[in-house]
Protein backbone atom coordinates (compact mmCIF):
# COMPACT_ATOMS: atom_id res chain seq x y z
CA UNK A 1 0.00 0.00 0.00
CA UNK A 2 1.16 3.29 -1.44
CA UNK A 3 0.71 6.85 0.16
CA UNK A 4 -1.51 8.89 -2.59
CA UNK A 5 -2.56 4.97 -3.74
CA UNK A 6 -6.69 6.09 -5.25
CA UNK A 7 -8.55 3.08 -3.09
CA UNK A 8 -11.79 1.52 -3.05
CA UNK A 9 -13.05 0.71 0.96
CA UNK A 10 -14.41 -2.83 1.84
CA UNK A 11 -17.22 -1.42 4.40
CA UNK A 12 -19.22 -4.39 4.52
CA UNK A 13 -18.47 -4.00 8.58
CA UNK A 14 -20.63 -1.21 8.24
CA UNK A 15 -23.26 -3.41 6.62
CA UNK A 16 -25.71 -2.83 10.01
CA UNK A 17 -26.07 0.64 8.84
CA UNK A 18 -27.81 -0.28 6.03
CA UNK A 19 -29.51 -3.26 6.54
CA UNK A 20 -29.77 -6.53 6.81
CA UNK A 21 -28.80 -7.61 2.59
CA UNK A 22 -25.35 -8.08 2.30
CA UNK A 23 -24.60 -5.80 0.26
CA UNK A 24 -24.02 -2.29 1.51
CA UNK A 25 -25.67 0.86 -0.40
CA UNK A 26 -22.50 2.65 -1.81
CA UNK A 27 -18.82 2.34 -2.28
CA UNK A 28 -16.55 4.69 -0.63
CA UNK A 29 -13.77 6.02 -2.95
CA UNK A 30 -10.76 7.71 -1.50
CA UNK A 31 -6.85 7.83 -1.16
CA UNK A 32 -4.77 7.19 1.40
CA UNK A 33 -2.73 9.63 3.14
CA UNK A 34 -1.52 8.47 5.80
CA UNK A 35 0.15 5.48 7.80
CA UNK A 36 1.32 4.74 11.15
CA UNK A 37 1.90 1.83 13.72
CA UNK A 38 -0.34 0.05 16.20
CA UNK A 39 0.49 0.79 20.18
CA UNK A 40 -0.24 -2.81 20.71
CA UNK A 41 2.18 -4.14 17.79
CA UNK A 42 4.82 -1.55 16.19
CA UNK A 43 4.58 -4.55 13.03
CA UNK A 44 0.98 -3.65 12.88
CA UNK A 45 0.83 -0.61 9.79
CA UNK A 46 -2.44 1.11 9.55
CA UNK A 47 -3.89 3.07 6.96
CA UNK A 48 -5.54 6.66 6.84
CA UNK A 49 -8.06 6.61 4.39
CA UNK A 50 -9.73 10.45 3.23
CA UNK A 51 -13.06 9.39 1.79
CA UNK A 52 -13.39 11.61 -1.84
CA UNK A 53 -16.64 10.49 -3.26
CA UNK A 54 -19.10 7.67 -2.60
CA UNK A 55 -21.23 5.41 -5.03
CA UNK A 56 -24.53 4.25 -4.85
CA UNK A 57 -24.61 0.73 -5.43
CA UNK A 58 -26.74 -0.14 -8.67
CA UNK A 59 -28.57 -2.54 -6.69
CA UNK A 60 -30.03 -0.13 -4.48
CA UNK A 61 -33.68 0.29 -4.64
CA UNK A 62 -35.60 3.20 -3.92
CA UNK A 63 -33.14 5.43 -4.46
CA UNK A 64 -34.16 8.76 -6.43
CA UNK A 65 -31.91 11.89 -7.58
CA UNK A 66 -32.67 14.92 -5.50
CA UNK A 67 -30.98 18.32 -4.95
CA UNK A 68 -29.38 19.05 -1.54
CA UNK A 69 -29.96 22.44 0.66
CA UNK A 70 -27.34 23.71 -1.50
CA UNK A 71 -28.35 23.04 -4.95
CA UNK A 72 -25.50 20.10 -5.26
CA UNK A 73 -27.47 16.96 -6.65
CA UNK A 74 -27.53 14.01 -3.60
CA UNK A 75 -29.18 10.45 -3.55
CA UNK A 76 -31.76 9.68 -1.41
CA UNK A 77 -32.60 6.31 -0.15
CA UNK A 78 -36.58 6.26 1.08
CA UNK A 79 -37.35 3.45 3.57
CA UNK A 80 -40.61 3.53 2.11
CA UNK A 81 -39.76 1.28 -0.10
CA UNK A 82 -38.03 -1.56 1.74
CA UNK A 83 -38.94 -0.77 5.16
CA UNK A 84 -35.97 -0.92 6.72
CA UNK A 85 -34.71 2.60 7.65
CA UNK A 86 -35.51 6.19 7.48
CA UNK A 87 -34.18 8.50 5.22
CA UNK A 88 -30.56 7.86 4.87
CA UNK A 89 -29.35 10.68 1.99
CA UNK A 90 -25.58 10.02 -0.03
CA UNK A 91 -24.16 13.41 0.53
CA UNK A 92 -20.84 13.89 -1.50
CA UNK A 93 -18.54 12.35 1.41
CA UNK A 94 -20.79 10.51 3.61
CA UNK A 95 -23.85 8.57 4.54
CA UNK A 96 -26.37 11.01 5.82
CA UNK A 97 -29.35 10.45 8.06
CA UNK A 98 -33.13 12.34 8.10
CA UNK A 99 -32.04 13.74 11.72
CA UNK A 100 -28.62 15.22 10.25
CA UNK A 101 -26.09 12.92 11.88
CA UNK A 102 -23.00 11.61 9.17
CA UNK A 103 -22.19 8.11 9.01
CA UNK A 104 -18.27 8.75 7.60
CA UNK A 105 -15.37 6.53 5.78
CA UNK A 106 -12.43 8.29 6.99
CA UNK A 107 -10.04 6.67 9.23
CA UNK A 108 -7.39 4.30 10.06
CA UNK A 109 -8.27 0.99 8.37
CA UNK A 110 -5.87 -2.33 8.12
CA UNK A 111 -5.06 -3.04 4.09
CA UNK A 112 -7.43 -5.85 4.11
CA UNK A 113 -10.10 -3.61 3.49
CA UNK A 114 -8.36 -1.39 1.28
CA UNK A 115 -7.96 -2.44 -2.92
CA UNK A 116 -6.16 -0.15 -4.83
CA UNK A 117 -7.74 0.87 -8.02
CA UNK A 118 -5.61 -0.13 -11.19
CA UNK A 119 -4.24 2.50 -13.67
CA UNK A 120 -4.77 5.36 -11.23
CA UNK A 121 -1.75 7.50 -10.41
CA UNK A 122 -0.78 8.62 -7.11
CA UNK A 123 -1.27 11.87 -5.72
CA UNK A 124 1.68 13.54 -5.18
CA UNK A 125 0.89 16.83 -3.49
CA UNK A 126 -1.57 15.73 -0.97
CA UNK A 127 -3.94 18.81 0.53
CA UNK A 128 -2.83 20.29 3.70
CA UNK A 129 -5.79 20.74 5.14
CA UNK A 130 -6.49 16.92 4.30
CA UNK A 131 -2.88 15.81 6.57
CA UNK A 132 -4.64 18.76 9.23
CA UNK A 133 -7.54 16.63 9.80
CA UNK A 134 -5.24 13.53 10.34
CA UNK A 135 -3.47 15.08 12.94
CA UNK A 136 -7.05 16.05 14.52
CA UNK A 137 -8.37 12.61 14.31
CA UNK A 138 -8.02 11.06 18.01
CA UNK A 139 -10.51 8.27 17.75
CA UNK A 140 -9.60 4.62 18.05
CA UNK A 141 -9.52 2.73 14.98
CA UNK A 142 -11.02 -0.08 16.68
CA UNK A 143 -13.08 -1.12 19.90
CA UNK A 144 -11.90 -4.83 20.86
CA UNK A 145 -14.29 -6.39 23.30
CA UNK A 146 -13.58 -9.99 24.38
CA UNK A 147 -12.84 -11.93 21.07
CA UNK A 148 -14.61 -9.40 18.81
CA UNK A 149 -13.28 -6.14 17.00
CA UNK A 150 -15.36 -4.14 16.09
CA UNK A 151 -15.49 -0.72 13.91
CA UNK A 152 -17.13 2.58 15.94
CA UNK A 153 -19.92 4.00 13.76
CA UNK A 154 -19.32 7.57 15.25
CA UNK A 155 -16.23 9.18 18.08
CA UNK A 156 -16.80 8.31 21.41
CA UNK A 157 -15.05 10.23 23.63
CA UNK A 158 -13.73 7.94 25.58
CA UNK A 159 -10.70 9.86 26.83
CA UNK A 160 -13.70 11.81 28.75
CA UNK A 161 -13.04 9.57 31.65
CA UNK A 162 -10.23 11.16 33.31
CA UNK A 163 -8.19 7.86 34.27
CA UNK A 164 -7.37 7.68 30.15
CA UNK A 165 -4.90 9.68 28.65
CA UNK A 166 -4.69 9.27 24.63
CA UNK A 167 -1.73 7.89 23.25
CA UNK A 168 1.24 9.63 21.84
CA UNK A 169 0.92 11.17 18.35
CA UNK A 170 2.21 8.54 15.59
CA UNK A 171 -0.01 5.76 17.04
CA UNK A 172 -3.33 4.26 16.26
CA UNK A 173 -4.68 2.47 18.95
CA UNK A 174 -7.61 0.16 19.74
CA UNK A 175 -10.24 0.87 22.72
CA UNK A 176 -9.94 -2.28 24.90
CA UNK A 177 -12.95 -3.08 26.51
CA UNK A 178 -13.21 -4.90 30.02
CA UNK A 179 -15.92 -7.49 30.08
CA UNK A 180 -16.39 -7.62 33.78
CA UNK A 181 -17.00 -3.36 34.24
CA UNK A 182 -16.88 -2.25 30.72
CA UNK A 183 -14.08 0.14 31.58
CA UNK A 184 -12.41 1.36 28.59
CA UNK A 185 -8.42 1.06 28.17
CA UNK A 186 -5.95 2.19 25.27
CA UNK A 187 -4.04 -0.59 25.25
CA UNK A 188 -3.87 -4.33 25.64
CA UNK A 189 -1.04 -4.12 28.52
CA UNK A 190 -2.94 -1.37 30.88
CA UNK A 191 -6.64 -3.68 30.43
CA UNK A 192 -4.21 -6.77 31.45
CA UNK A 193 -3.13 -5.10 35.00
CA UNK A 194 -6.57 -3.59 35.21
CA UNK A 195 -8.19 -7.55 35.41
CA UNK A 196 -5.15 -9.20 37.18
CA UNK A 197 -5.28 -6.90 40.05
CA UNK A 198 -8.10 -4.06 40.34
CA UNK A 199 -11.38 -4.71 38.43
CA UNK A 200 -13.73 -6.65 41.23
CA UNK A 201 -16.72 -7.39 39.54
CA UNK A 202 -17.71 -10.65 39.13
CA UNK A 203 -21.26 -10.27 37.74
CA UNK A 204 -22.75 -7.17 36.13
CA UNK A 205 -24.05 -4.81 38.89
CA UNK A 206 -27.62 -4.09 40.09
CA UNK A 207 -30.41 -6.06 40.70
CA UNK A 208 -31.24 -9.44 38.61
CA UNK A 209 -34.77 -8.87 37.41
CA UNK A 210 -35.05 -11.47 34.70
CA UNK A 211 -33.16 -14.88 33.73
CA UNK A 212 -34.53 -17.50 31.13
CA UNK A 213 -32.80 -20.79 32.57
CA UNK A 214 -33.43 -22.31 28.98
CA UNK A 215 -31.12 -20.04 26.94
CA UNK A 216 -29.44 -18.66 29.58
CA UNK A 217 -30.32 -14.82 28.83
CA UNK A 218 -30.41 -12.53 32.03
CA UNK A 219 -31.52 -8.64 32.48
CA UNK A 220 -30.12 -6.63 34.92
CA UNK A 221 -31.95 -3.32 36.50
CA UNK A 222 -28.83 -0.90 37.03
CA UNK A 223 -29.52 2.55 38.90
CA UNK A 224 -27.23 5.33 37.01
CA UNK A 225 -27.16 6.91 40.50
CA UNK A 226 -26.15 4.07 42.20
CA UNK A 227 -23.58 2.70 39.52
CA UNK A 228 -22.05 6.20 38.34
CA UNK A 229 -18.71 4.71 36.87
CA UNK A 230 -20.70 1.76 34.94
CA UNK A 231 -23.18 4.01 33.94
CA UNK A 232 -20.73 5.98 32.26
CA UNK A 233 -19.05 3.01 30.85
CA UNK A 234 -21.85 1.78 29.09
CA UNK A 235 -22.80 5.21 27.69
CA UNK A 236 -19.99 5.52 26.08
CA UNK A 237 -20.03 2.13 24.47
CA UNK A 238 -23.40 3.32 23.58
CA UNK A 239 -22.13 6.49 22.23
CA UNK A 240 -20.00 4.35 19.30
CA UNK A 241 -23.59 2.95 17.51
CA UNK A 242 -26.44 5.67 18.13
CA UNK A 243 -25.44 9.22 16.56
CA UNK A 244 -28.11 11.20 18.39
CA UNK A 245 -26.58 9.98 22.20
CA UNK A 246 -25.37 12.68 24.03
CA UNK A 247 -25.71 10.86 27.73
CA UNK A 248 -22.02 10.88 29.41
CA UNK A 249 -21.67 12.33 32.21
CA UNK A 250 -25.60 12.85 33.51
CA UNK A 251 -26.38 8.97 34.12
CA UNK A 252 -28.24 9.67 37.41
CA UNK A 253 -31.22 10.90 35.96
CA UNK A 254 -31.87 6.97 34.10
CA UNK A 255 -32.02 3.83 34.54
CA UNK A 256 -30.36 1.04 32.84
CA UNK A 257 -31.56 -2.58 31.95
CA UNK A 258 -28.25 -4.75 30.76
CA UNK A 259 -28.95 -7.98 28.57
CA UNK A 260 -26.79 -10.84 28.86
CA UNK A 261 -25.86 -13.96 27.33
CA UNK A 262 -24.26 -16.79 28.92
CA UNK A 263 -20.11 -17.68 27.14
CA UNK A 264 -21.70 -20.93 25.71
CA UNK A 265 -23.91 -18.99 23.83
CA UNK A 266 -21.56 -16.78 22.22
CA UNK A 267 -21.48 -16.61 18.28
CA UNK A 268 -18.68 -17.61 16.24
CA UNK A 269 -16.60 -15.52 14.49
CA UNK A 270 -14.19 -17.50 11.53
CA UNK A 271 -10.51 -16.43 11.75
CA UNK A 272 -8.47 -14.22 14.42
CA UNK A 273 -7.55 -15.91 17.39
CA UNK A 274 -9.19 -19.24 16.92
CA UNK A 275 -8.87 -23.01 14.96
CA UNK A 276 -12.43 -24.17 14.14
CA UNK A 277 -15.65 -23.33 16.23
CA UNK A 278 -14.70 -26.42 18.43
CA UNK A 279 -11.91 -24.49 19.60
CA UNK A 280 -13.25 -21.30 20.46
CA UNK A 281 -16.01 -22.78 22.46
CA UNK A 282 -13.63 -24.86 24.91
CA UNK A 283 -11.87 -21.19 24.88
CA UNK A 284 -15.15 -19.08 25.51
CA UNK A 285 -16.06 -21.64 28.67
CA UNK A 286 -12.58 -21.85 30.58
CA UNK A 287 -11.85 -17.87 29.61
CA UNK A 288 -11.13 -16.08 33.15
CA UNK A 289 -13.34 -18.68 34.77
CA UNK A 290 -11.95 -17.82 38.23
CA UNK A 291 -12.69 -14.08 38.55
CA UNK A 292 -15.93 -13.92 35.83
CA UNK A 293 -19.38 -15.28 36.19
CA UNK A 294 -19.36 -15.22 32.43
CA UNK A 295 -22.35 -13.03 31.48
CA UNK A 296 -21.55 -11.28 28.53
CA UNK A 297 -22.80 -7.81 27.59
CA UNK A 298 -25.10 -8.11 24.29
CA UNK A 299 -27.10 -5.34 25.00
CA UNK A 300 -28.87 -2.81 26.92
CA UNK A 301 -31.74 0.11 27.01
CA UNK A 302 -32.13 3.43 29.24
CA UNK A 303 -35.18 4.80 30.61
CA UNK A 304 -35.10 8.34 32.23
CA UNK A 305 -36.52 7.45 35.76
CA UNK A 306 -38.91 10.19 37.42
CA UNK A 307 -41.42 9.96 34.50
CA UNK A 308 -43.67 6.78 34.76
CA UNK A 309 -44.89 6.54 31.32
CA UNK A 310 -41.63 6.94 30.18
CA UNK A 311 -40.26 3.89 28.37
CA UNK A 312 -37.18 4.28 26.47
CA UNK A 313 -34.47 6.14 26.39
CA UNK A 314 -31.79 4.25 23.86
CA UNK A 315 -31.53 0.98 22.73
CA UNK A 316 -28.48 -0.50 21.68
CA UNK A 317 -27.60 -3.91 20.41
CA UNK A 318 -23.74 -4.71 20.04
CA UNK A 319 -22.92 -5.21 16.22
CA UNK A 320 -21.77 -9.00 17.21
CA UNK A 321 -24.42 -9.87 18.25
CA UNK A 322 -27.22 -8.37 15.73
CA UNK A 323 -30.16 -10.75 14.01
CA UNK A 324 -30.36 -12.38 17.46
CA UNK A 325 -33.98 -11.48 17.42
CA UNK A 326 -32.02 -8.89 20.86
CA UNK A 327 -33.84 -5.65 19.60
CA UNK A 328 -37.36 -7.25 19.87
CA UNK A 329 -36.65 -9.14 23.15
CA UNK A 330 -35.57 -5.84 24.85
CA UNK A 331 -38.45 -4.09 23.59
CA UNK A 332 -41.02 -6.59 25.09
CA UNK A 333 -39.02 -6.44 28.47
CA UNK A 334 -39.40 -2.78 28.21
CA UNK A 335 -43.13 -2.45 27.63
CA UNK A 336 -43.70 -4.97 30.37
CA UNK A 337 -41.78 -3.09 32.77
CA UNK A 338 -44.29 -0.40 31.60
CA UNK A 339 -47.38 -2.65 32.30
CA UNK A 340 -45.93 -3.40 35.46
CA UNK A 341 -45.25 -0.01 36.94
CA UNK A 342 -48.64 1.15 35.99
CA UNK A 343 -49.90 -2.17 37.63
CA UNK A 344 -47.84 -1.70 40.96
CA UNK A 345 -48.18 1.70 41.57
CA UNK A 346 -52.01 1.97 41.18
CA UNK A 347 -52.01 4.78 38.77
CA UNK A 348 -53.02 3.39 35.52
CA UNK A 349 -53.53 6.39 33.74
CA UNK A 350 -50.10 8.08 34.57
CA UNK A 351 -48.52 5.19 34.06
CA UNK A 352 -49.32 4.69 30.56
CA UNK A 353 -52.62 2.58 30.65
CA UNK A 354 -55.03 5.96 29.11
CA UNK A 355 -52.40 8.34 29.22
CA UNK A 356 -51.62 9.93 25.68
CA UNK A 357 -47.80 10.06 25.89
CA UNK A 358 -48.23 7.01 27.93
CA UNK A 359 -45.48 4.79 26.92
CA UNK A 360 -43.73 7.27 25.23
CA UNK A 361 -39.56 7.04 23.74
CA UNK A 362 -37.41 9.62 23.93
CA UNK A 363 -36.23 11.09 19.77
CA UNK A 364 -34.72 11.75 17.68
CA UNK A 365 -34.49 8.40 16.74
CA UNK A 366 -32.24 6.74 14.97
CA UNK A 367 -32.22 4.90 11.41
CA UNK A 368 -31.53 1.70 13.45
CA UNK A 369 -33.56 2.49 16.67
CA UNK A 370 -36.83 4.21 13.67
CA UNK A 371 -36.47 0.54 11.98
CA UNK A 372 -36.62 -1.59 14.68
CA UNK A 373 -39.86 0.52 16.57
CA UNK A 374 -41.32 0.51 13.63
CA UNK A 375 -41.16 -3.21 13.15
CA UNK A 376 -42.50 -3.88 16.79
CA UNK A 377 -45.14 -1.44 16.81
CA UNK A 378 -46.47 -3.07 12.91
CA UNK A 379 -46.62 -6.62 15.11
CA UNK A 380 -48.29 -5.25 17.59
CA UNK A 381 -50.85 -3.77 15.50
CA UNK A 382 -50.64 -6.82 12.60
CA UNK A 383 -51.99 -9.03 15.89
CA UNK A 384 -54.98 -6.78 16.81
CA UNK A 385 -56.09 -6.81 13.37
CA UNK A 386 -55.88 -10.13 12.90
CA UNK A 387 -58.15 -11.08 15.89
CA UNK A 388 -60.71 -8.64 14.83
CA UNK A 389 -60.58 -9.87 11.47
CA UNK A 390 -64.02 -12.22 11.86
CA UNK A 391 -66.21 -9.46 14.26
CA UNK A 392 -69.38 -8.62 11.92
CA UNK A 393 -68.79 -5.01 11.93
CA UNK A 394 -67.62 -4.18 8.49
CA UNK A 395 -64.85 -1.33 10.38
CA UNK A 396 -62.61 -2.28 13.44
CA UNK A 397 -61.94 0.89 14.12
CA UNK A 398 -62.46 4.79 13.18
CA UNK A 399 -60.54 6.96 15.51
CA UNK A 400 -56.64 7.11 16.56
CA UNK A 401 -57.77 6.79 20.82
CA UNK A 402 -60.17 3.40 20.07
CA UNK A 403 -57.48 1.75 18.02
CA UNK A 404 -54.54 3.03 20.85
CA UNK A 405 -56.76 1.78 23.96
CA UNK A 406 -57.06 -2.02 22.01
CA UNK A 407 -53.45 -2.77 21.62
CA UNK A 408 -51.23 -4.86 23.75
CA UNK A 409 -48.60 -2.87 24.05
CA UNK A 410 -49.10 1.04 26.19
CA UNK A 411 -47.49 2.97 22.89
CA UNK A 412 -47.58 6.80 23.28
CA UNK A 413 -50.34 8.27 20.51
CA UNK A 414 -47.78 10.12 18.66
CA UNK A 415 -45.70 7.00 18.62
CA UNK A 416 -48.91 4.96 17.36
CA UNK A 417 -49.82 7.93 14.63
CA UNK A 418 -46.04 7.93 13.33
CA UNK A 419 -46.27 4.24 12.28
CA UNK A 420 -49.75 4.70 10.64
CA UNK A 421 -48.76 7.43 8.62
CA UNK A 422 -45.30 5.59 7.85
CA UNK A 423 -47.29 2.52 6.26
CA UNK A 424 -49.76 4.48 4.55
CA UNK A 425 -53.07 3.65 7.14
CA UNK A 426 -54.21 6.77 8.88
CA UNK A 427 -55.67 9.32 6.45
CA UNK A 428 -56.48 12.97 7.22
CA UNK A 429 -59.86 14.26 7.30
CA UNK A 430 -62.51 16.87 8.24
CA UNK A 431 -65.69 16.07 9.76
CA UNK A 432 -67.36 16.38 6.45
CA UNK A 433 -65.69 14.03 4.37
CA UNK A 434 -62.10 11.76 4.15
CA UNK A 435 -59.09 13.23 2.21
CA UNK A 436 -55.73 11.61 1.90
CA UNK A 437 -53.97 14.43 2.93
CA UNK A 438 -54.19 18.07 4.23
CA UNK A 439 -52.98 20.40 1.12
CA UNK A 440 -49.78 21.08 1.13
CA UNK A 441 -50.22 24.92 0.04
CA UNK A 442 -52.84 25.45 2.74
CA UNK A 443 -50.19 27.89 5.50
CA UNK A 444 -53.19 29.31 7.62
CA UNK A 445 -52.25 27.54 11.00
CA UNK A 446 -55.94 27.83 12.02
CA UNK A 447 -57.04 26.13 8.97
CA UNK A 448 -54.29 23.46 9.41
CA UNK A 449 -55.96 22.67 12.92
CA UNK A 450 -58.87 21.55 11.63
CA UNK A 451 -57.85 18.20 9.94
CA UNK A 452 -57.95 15.36 11.94
CA UNK A 453 -56.45 11.69 11.76
CA UNK A 454 -59.05 9.15 11.46
CA UNK A 455 -58.90 5.45 10.37
CA UNK A 456 -61.19 3.25 8.56
CA UNK A 457 -60.03 -0.56 8.49
CA UNK A 458 -61.21 -2.53 5.71
CA UNK A 459 -62.11 -6.44 6.81
CA UNK A 460 -62.13 -7.86 3.60
CA UNK A 461 -58.38 -6.11 2.40
CA UNK A 462 -57.16 -6.92 6.11
CA UNK A 463 -55.13 -10.10 4.39
CA UNK A 464 -53.28 -7.54 1.66
CA UNK A 465 -52.41 -5.20 4.40
CA UNK A 466 -51.65 -7.17 6.79
CA UNK A 467 -50.54 -11.26 7.18
CA UNK A 468 -50.95 -13.62 10.05
CA UNK A 469 -48.62 -12.80 12.94
CA UNK A 470 -45.67 -14.76 13.64
CA UNK A 471 -47.02 -17.21 16.38
CA UNK A 472 -43.44 -18.93 16.27
CA UNK A 473 -41.08 -19.07 19.27
CA UNK A 474 -37.59 -19.17 19.26
CA UNK A 475 -35.35 -20.59 22.01
CA UNK A 476 -35.08 -17.10 24.25
CA UNK A 477 -37.60 -15.07 23.14
CA UNK A 478 -38.90 -12.88 25.77
CA UNK A 479 -41.41 -15.00 28.43
CA UNK A 480 -43.44 -13.13 31.33
CA UNK A 481 -42.85 -16.36 33.13
CA UNK A 482 -38.60 -15.86 33.47
CA UNK A 483 -39.44 -12.62 35.87
CA UNK A 484 -37.56 -12.98 39.46
CA UNK A 485 -39.85 -13.41 41.81
CA UNK A 486 -39.01 -13.24 45.65
CA UNK A 487 -40.09 -16.50 47.78
CA UNK A 488 -43.40 -14.74 48.36
CA UNK A 489 -44.03 -15.15 44.98
CA UNK A 490 -43.80 -10.84 44.27
CA UNK A 491 -41.76 -9.85 41.56
CA UNK A 492 -38.07 -8.48 42.12
CA UNK A 493 -38.93 -5.58 40.03
CA UNK A 494 -41.08 -3.73 42.35
CA UNK A 495 -41.94 -0.15 43.91
CA UNK A 496 -38.46 0.33 45.65
CA UNK A 497 -36.97 0.59 41.96
CA UNK A 498 -39.30 3.14 40.93
CA UNK A 499 -38.10 6.39 41.48
CA UNK A 500 -41.70 8.47 41.77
Amino acid sequence: MQIGQLCCLDNSHYSTIYGSGGNSLSKAIGFIIAQRPHLDNLSRILYYFRTTHLELSDATHGAVKKKSRLGNPTNSYNARDDRHFSRLHVSSQAIVSSEGYFYRFDGWYDDVFLHPIEDEKILENIPNEWLSLVEQNTAPCEAMYLCYTFSPWFSSPFHSLLYLALPENGLCYSVNICHRCLSPFFSQKHLAIHLEGYCEFYDPPGTLIYHDSTSGRRVWYVDGAQHIQYARCISLLGNCFIESKLLRNDVDIYEFFIITLPRTALPYVSGGYFENEAHFKRSAASYDKAKWSGHVLVGYFSRLKHKPHHTLSCIVTLPMFQRMRLGSFMLDIAFSLMKERGQQCGCEKWCGGLKDDGGCISRPFSPHGESLLLSYWRRSLQRLLWNHKHEAKPNVFTTLAELRNAMDIPIAEKDLLFLLTHDNIAFYSTSEKHKDAPNSKVTNKSVKKTYNVSLIFDKQNMDKLFGKPDQGYELGDFQGKWFKRKANGSLVYNKKLFHY
